[in-house]
């Protein structure tokens, strides 16, 4: 399951007991696939969350292998300009606003879960000799070491966060009840009359059930911004025996991604992108033969949407 690794470290980064309770809080954004959290389809859970896989190793003989067909299909490189982010000259220098428009691309970390988890345990017992006596302190550790802490930062930030929402939920369910205790206790009315008393509490109920309809209406919003906001990054992590893949991923949350039934064998599943694609070059697979090959380079040439065709250099057949 795509995201899953991203949870799993965020359990590693506590107790047992902590991990228990994050994992009740994560359930309240995400879920099991079977049985979606949100009912509609605006929701950010993994129905509405699209990912475009990428490799910056254009010729691996273990990516022709695995993604190729055997060796038997191509790779597509992209011009440079086709994942270009705009800057909007109106905000502060060197940021920018990602809009529907925009394709940012994310690498993808590996992790090598047992480290990670050792690290982890170095920070969390305040003994910093114990993250440099991991093996080696290279680049690799000082930037799971980095991650950690962020993790830890957001487990932080869920948990107050959840014991706010929670707080402010059972403040008002208690107002409510207090509300009707005080007007249980006032002087019962004639049938059919209603004095002061009762209507004063009549125009406070409806306050209260409004104060309550709107803070449900805040609480999806926060849950959505949350989940959003994780789908940012949950996708971001593998674990380490697939670094060979070298993987370069945009994310994208779409609800209106469309089936091409007809085109393929197996249907192939799209989102319509807002601009010209341009191929940088295309790699013919080591094991295609070289007259097909051929062909295919020339009709690529026609179309006027490929700078380059060649063949791989990998000797696979």
């Amino acid at each position: 399951m795509e995201g899953k690794l991203f949870f799993e470290l965020m359990d590693d980064l506590g107790t047992s007991d902590e991990c228990e309770k994050m994992v009740h809080i994560l359930e309240k954004y995400y879920c099991e696939e079977d049985k979606p959290f949100y009912s509609s389809k605006e929701q950010p859970n993994n129905s509405n969350v699209y990912i475009t896989s990428l490799s910056s190793d254009k010729d691996s003989l273990m990516m022709w292998i695995a993604y190729s067909n055997n060796a038997d299909g191509c790779a597509i490189e992209f011009g440079d300009d086709f994942f270009d982010i705009r800057y909007d000259t109106g905000i502060e220098m060197g940021k920018s606003l990602y809009t529907d428009e925009d394709y940012p691309l994310y690498t993808v970390k590996y992790i090598d879960r047992k480290r990670f988890s050792e690290i982890a345990r170095g920070i969390q017992t305040c003994d910093s000799q114990k993250c440099v006596e991991v093996k080696d302190r290279n680049t690799e550790v000082e930037e799971l070491e980095i991650i950690c802490r962020k993790m830890i930062r957001l487990r932080e930030i869920l948990r107050q966060l959840d014991e706010y929402l929670s707080a402010r939920t059972i403040q008002l369910n208690s107002e409510m009840e207090q509300l009707w205790q005080e007007n249980s206790r006032q002087q019962p009315q004639l049938p059919g009359q209603k004095g002061a008393a009762d209507k004063e509490f009549d125009k406070k109920l409806q306050r209260k059930k409004y104060d309550i309809r709107q803070w449900k209406v805040c609480q999806e919003s926060v849950r959505k911004f949350v989940a959003d906001s994780l789908n940012g990054i949950r996708f971001l992590f593998k674990n380490i025996e697939y670094r060979q893949e070298k993987e370069i991923r945009a994310v994208r949350y779409e609800t209106d991604a469309k089936v091409d039934w007809t085109s393929f064998e197996i249907p192939r599943l799209y989102v319509d992108v807002d601009r010209d694609i341009y191929m940088n070059e295309v790699q013919i697979g080591p094991r295609v033969d070289p007259v097909e090959a051929d062909g295919i380079s020339a009709w690529l040439q026609t179309t006027e949407k490929v700078h380059n065709v060649v063949r791989s250099e990998r000797h696979y057949r």
